[in-house]
């Protein structure tokens, strides 16, 4: 800011001088105070861009866990690193697409300004990716439990339809049919010992 004042310091010499007109000097305090603005607004957007990287390194960190956590989202989040990379090479693509603006209308504080909008946008579309692998993450527990419980209820009934088949064979033998004798309910039952062992072999 030290060339700011130095650029106003010698627009008061040369009106002290009379070298240039009262409206000259107007016009070029106003021209120099256009240039501070617009040079702020460039500092602001290098922070929001800083920001948005820290952002992305985040957002790749969580990906990686939630594929070490879960092979059988590998290829959902293989799909969402590429999206990150594509959102970080865009924004790497954005960032000199901006210093390129500024250098080339340094006048223009308005289309900075529409700018800064898009790049608050696309921090909004980063955070609704972080919150989409969550929400990943969460379904994939949820089936986890889900299969958990068809394990136990398959081998529950696995074991029951063995003792079916053993008490068949049985009465076979003793000459009486399948449909004479019921299983007790509650007798030669592995279910609830299967329901104690999550995803364990029948013990029938």
């Amino acid at each position: 800011m030290s060339k700011s004042k130095a650029l106003r310091n010698k627009i008061r010499e040369l009106a002290d001088a009379n070298k240039i007109d009262p409206r000259d000097e107007q016009e070029l305090n106003q021209l120099q105070e256009a240039v501070e603005g617009i040079y702020k607004t460039f500092e602001i957007l290098q922070a929001e861009n800083a920001h948005l990287k820290r952002k992305v390194n985040d957002l790749q960190g969580k990906a990686m866990e939630a594929e070490y956590l879960s092979h059988d989202l590998s290829a959902n989040l293989n799909h969402q690193n590429a999206m990150i990379d594509n959102m970080e090479n865009d924004m790497e693509d954005m960032q000199k697409y901006y210093e390129r603006e500024v250098e080339q209308s340094k006048f223009n504080e308005e289309v900075l300004k529409c700018r800064c909008d898009q790049l608050k946008e696309e921090l909004m579309n980063s955070k609704c990716a972080a919150q989409s692998a969550e929400c990943l993450q969460i379904e994939v527990d949820v089936l986890r439990n889900e299969l958990r419980k068809r394990d136990v209820a398959l081998n529950a009934y696995d074991c029951q339809y063995q003792q079916l088949m053993r008490k068949s064979k049985m009465f076979r033998k003793t000459g009486y049919r399948l449909l004479d004798v019921l299983p007790e309910s509650g007798n030669d039952s592995c279910f609830s010992g299967a329901e104690e062992e999550e995803g364990g072999e029948c013990t029938c």
